[in-house]
């Protein structure tokens, strides 16, 4: 088997998980030709880049909580990798690469799209996460030491297995 057959099994994951409208389709070619200049990636990883380039945006609810919208079935695609999806995307969540989504005019950072993504898999319910004082609940406009907390934070809940499925 040559090298390309691993990495055009990940462009085939990736094609399979994005459906949607037109520019949905137009971004996943734009991420598959940048994939194959950069070598093998597994689709994890493919998917994680697809989050920093992804087009959408997040909307202040009443609640004064925030919804991403516009990238379900980018958030949605994670599901079929389960615990490997949790891990990696637990890894993610301090990384500070600004990505294609804004908040207040500022570009959301690629660990607060991890979180979105991770929690629309899985889920956790330790002290303070109804109320949102355990440092695990990222919010959009969070910054570096927010987002080392709540790996931090998450990494616990994973070693401990404290997560469950959405």
């Amino acid at each position: 088997m040559t090298a390309t057959h691993p990495l055009l099994l990940g462009f085939v994951l990736v094609s399979l998980a994005c459906t949607g409208a037109a520019g949905d389709r137009s971004e996943q070619t734009a991420s598959s030709a940048a994939q194959g200049t950069s070598g093998q990636m597994d689709s994890i990883s493919a998917l994680i880049e697809r989050l920093r380039t992804a087009s959408g945006r997040f909307v202040e609810l009443p609640t004064r909580l925030w919804e991403l919208q516009g990238v379900d079935s980018l958030l949605e695609a994670f599901a079929p990798f389960r615990d490997s999806a949790v891990v990696r995307l637990v890894d993610c969540l301090d990384r500070t690469e600004p990505t294609a989504m804004t908040v207040g005019g500022r570009p959301v950072l690629l660990g607060a799209l991890c979180f979105e993504a991770l929690t629309h898999i899985a889920y956790a319910e330790p002290e303070g996460s109804e109320t949102g004082e355990w440092p695990g609940v990222v919010f959009p406009d969070a910054a570096g030491p927010q987002l080392t907390a709540a790996k931090s934070a998450w990494a616990a809940v994973v070693r401990s297995r404290g997560y469950r499925f959405n």
